[in-house]
C-alpha cells in the first residue's frame, strides 16, 4: 500500500480544510526552499565566512526564530490566526527574492534572519489555525498529516536541488523561492478559514511559563530546539559530512532527501500512535532514537552507512516533532493559545540559540563530534522532563 493510499485508509480525508491548505502550501514552499537550504553552511563558506562565523550565523538565525513568537502570539489572539499566517508569507517571499541578488555572506545571512523573524511572528498563529480546526483527540493525526507533507517536501527539495545544482546557481534558486512564496501567500489569503473564537479561557500572564507544567514545557522546548539546532537542522551535519565523512555536495543533498522521504511514513503512524499511547511516550521514543542513530552516523563507514543511519535518525526525529507539537498545543489550549505558544517559543528559541556557537567554540578542544554528544546530553534532559508530564498520556484506543 502506497503512502498516499495509506492517507485515505487513516481516515484523514475528512480533515478540515485548514489542515489540508496548510499542508499543501507549506509543502510547496518548503520544496522551493530546500532545493538550496541544506547547502547554506557550504555556500557561506564560499562567500568567505569562517566556520565560526557560519555557526554564529546559525545562532542568530535561531534567535530570529524565537524573537518574534511572543508578539506574534499576542497579535494572533487579538487580530486572528489568518492575518498572522498570510502577511508573514508575503514578507518571506519578498525577502527571499531580494536574497537572490546579494553577494556577501553577511548580507545573505541578514536576509535569512529577517525571514526567520517573519516566520517566528507567524509561528503561534500557524500552529493554532490547524490545531483549532480539529477536535482535541484528532490533533495528533492532524499534525501527522501535516508532517507527512513536510516529509515529502523535505525529500523532494534536496533531490530536486541535486539535479538543478549543475545548471542553476544558489542565488538563482533563492530568488525562485521568493516567487513561490508570493504565490503561496495569495493561495493562503484566498483559502484559509479563520479559527479564532472569543476567548473565555484562563487569562495568560507571561510569568506563568516559569511555573508548573508550562515550566516543564519550556525546558522541553528549549532542549528539543537545541537538539534540532545541533543535529537535523543545524550546520554541523553538512560540515561533518564534508570534513570527516568525506561526502560530496550531491551526496549531502541526497542524504537530506532520503531521510525525510523515509520519515513520511512515520508522520501518519505517529499521529495515530499519539491518539492511542499518548504524546509523552511517542516523544520519549523519538528523542532516544534520534540521538542513538546520530551517534552511529558519526562512524566513518561510507555513504551507505551515513545514509541508513541518518535516515533512521530523521525517522525518529519526525515522530518526536509531531508529539511535541501535539503536547504543546494540548497544554496551551487551557490558556490563550497564541500567547502561550508565542511566549514559550520566544524564551526557548532565545536560550537554545546558544547551543550552536557554544558547540562550535568547543570543537577545537573536544573534537568535531562534540555537537552531537552535546545533543545526546540534551536528549537525556528532554526525556526526563517529558516523563514528568504523565497526565498527558492519552489512552483513547477504546474511542477510536
Amino acid at each position: 500500500m502506497s503512502n498516499f493510499r495509506f492517507v485515505r485508509h487513516m481516515e484523514l480525508k475528512n480533515m478540515p480544510k485548514n489542515v489540508w491548505i496548510m499542508s499543501y502550501t507549506t509543502a510547496i514552499f518548503v520544496i522551493s526552499i530546500f532545493i538550496w537550504n541544506r547547502l547554506v553552511p557550504i555556500y557561506l563558506r564560499e562567500l568567505g565566512a569562517t566556520d565560526f562565523q557560519v555557526s554564529l550565523a546559525f545562532s542568530l538565525l535561531a534567535v530570529a526564530l524565537g524573537i518574534g513568537q511572543f508578539p506574534g502570539g499576542i497579535w494572533a489572539d487579538k487580530l486572528g490566526r489568518k492575518p498572522l499566517v498570510v502577511i508573514p508569507t508575503y514578507i518571506a517571499g519578498v525577502l527571499y527574492f531580494i536574497g537572490g541578488f546579494v553577494h556577501t555572506w553577511y548580507a545573505f545571512v541578514l536576509i535569512l534572519i529577517l525571514v526567520n523573524i517573519s516566520s517566528s511572528i507567524q509561528g503561534p498563529g500557524f500552529v493554532s489555525i490547524m490545531a483549532e480546526a480539529v477536535e482535541p483527540r484528532k490533533r495528533g493525526s492532524a499534525f501527522g498529516l501535516f508532517q507527512f507533507f513536510i516529509g515529502l517536501s523535505l525529500a523532494l527539495g534536496p533531490a530536486i536541488g541535486a539535479i538543478l545544482l549543475p545548471y542553476f546557481s544558489i542565488p538563482t534558486m533563492v530568488a525562485f523561492t521568493g516567487v513561490v512564496g508570493l504565490i503561496i501567500g495569495i493561495w493562503r489569503q484566498k483559502s484559509l478559514v479563520e479559527t479564532k473564537a472569543e476567548n473565555s479561557l484562563k487569562k495568560f500572564k507571561y510569568r506563568e511559563i516559569f511555573k508548573g507544567e508550562l515550566l516543564l514545557l519550556l525546558f522541553i522546548g528549549t532542549f528539543f530546539t537545541s537538539i534540532s539546532n545541533l543535529t537535523i537542522y543545524g550546520p554541523f551535519i553538512p560540515l561533518y559530512s564534508i570534513d570527516i565523512l568525506g561526502l560530496s555536495k550531491k551526496e549531502i543533498n541526497l542524504l537530506f532527501a532520503v531521510g525525510p522521504f523515509i520519515a513520511m511514513a512515520v508522520s501518519l503512524i505517529a499521529g495515530k500512535l499519539i491518539e492511542i499511547w499518548g504524546q509523552r511516550k511517542v516523544m520519549i521514543a523519538g528523542i532516544i532514537g534520534t540521538n542513538l542513530f546520530i551517534l552511529i552516523w558519526l562512524i566513518k563507514g561510507g555513504f551507505a552507512l551515513a545514509l541508513i543511519t541518518f535516515s533512521l535518525a530523521y525517522f525518529c526525529f519526525q515522530g518526536a516533532a509531531i508529539a511535541y507539537d501535539t503536547l504543546r498545543t494540548e497544554i496551551s489550549s487551557h490558556y490563550s493559545a497564541g500567547a502561550v505558544l508565542g511566549a514559550l517559543g520566544t524564551v526557548s528559541g532565545l536560550i537554545s540559540a546558544g547551543a550552536a556557537p557554544i558547540a562550535s567554540a568547543l570543537i577545537p578542544y573536544l573534537g568535531p563530534q562534540f555537537p552531537f554528544y552535546f545533543a545526546a546530553v540534551l536528549g537525556l534532559g528532554t526525556v526526563i522532563c517529558v516523563n514528568q508530564l504523565k497526565s498527558y498520556d492519552r489512552t483513547q484506543a477504546k474511542s477510536l
